[in-house]
């Protein structure tokens, strides 16, 4: 049976990228929504920005306040602590807590998400005369990337169709592999101004992958996942193709051509407001 716009819905990592491109459209389709966050900060805003929702700060380590999310749940979108080096025990965690509740209530759909998105701040490059694109591995290396309005939109679908996608897995990309170096053009283009590409150094762009995300909790677990990253990108990159997106949406994927258009549009329009 397709899901109810009355459905409880859960999203983790409420206040990350992903969700902000989610959450506004997911929030027309279903009118009941608990959104996890894990700061007070993201709390306060969240509640403001969506008055209707439930929003809950929660420690996703927390075995027994994983549980308590999932309470009156019917499908779940699960976004892992990025860079977390107990990221895989939280999913665990998740992934129990959806069988207890599958058990006691009435959930019915666990939806986790792994993607590999790219980040580029067009609005930065528009105030900056000499734009920099500074990248901590190797800018010849492809990879393969997935705009977050894409992956917002096969999302709902997924969540709405629900039967039609129990036991699939889906790896979603907007691109073929494509270098940075060869994203350039296309950005420079839509900017009209020339950006210079920078390898930053390693060690550096570690401890500020780490401090960024875990603040001051700089300790050898969380150093180990920033350096593994990193020397992935360095050496192999992500792969992968937009067949299957286009088949979920019955589109044609954004091209970063399209998204890097858009974003520059939206930043002038906001400088402009």
């Amino acid at each position: 049976m397709p899901s109810s716009t009355d459905d409880l819905i859960l999203v983790f990592a409420a206040a990350g990228k992903q969700s902000n491109s989610l959450i506004p459209p997911l929030s027309k389709a279903f009118t009941n929504l608990r959104l996890v966050v894990q700061s007070e900060s993201s709390k306060v805003k969240l509640q403001a920005q969506y008055p209707s929702a439930e929003v809950v700060r929660a420690d996703q380590g927390d075995p027994k306040a994983v549980r308590e999310l999932f309470r009156g749940v019917v499908a779940a979108y699960y976004v892992g602590p990025s860079m977390h080096h107990q990221e895989t025990q939280n999913g665990y965690y998740a992934v129990d807590a959806a069988v207890a509740e599958q058990k006691e209530g009435n959930f019915k759909h666990f939806i986790p998400s792994y993607a590999g998105l790219l980040i580029m701040t067009a609005s930065a490059w528009l105030q900056k005369d000499h734009p920099i694109l500074s990248l901590p591995y190797n800018h010849n290396i492809p990879n393969s990337h997935i705009f977050l309005d894409d992956l917002a939109e096969a999302t709902i679908k997924i969540i709405k169709e629900r039967e039609q996608h129990f036991h699939s897995e889906y790896p979603l990309s907007s691109t073929f592999p494509i270098a940075y170096k060869d994203l350039v053009p296309a950005a420079e283009k839509a900017l009209q101004k020339k950006i210079e590409i920078r390898k930053a150094p390693f060690e550096e762009t570690v401890k500020k992958l780490v401090q960024g995300q875990f603040k001051d909790n700089y300790n050898a677990g969380n150093l180990d996942v920033a350096e593994r990253l990193v020397l992935w990108y360095e050496r192999y990159g992500l792969n992968g193709s937009p067949n299957i997106l286009e088949w979920l949406l019955n589109r044609k994927a954004t091209t970063f051509e399209e998204w890097v258009e858009q974003r520059v549009k939206i930043a002038r329009e906001t400088q402009q407001s």
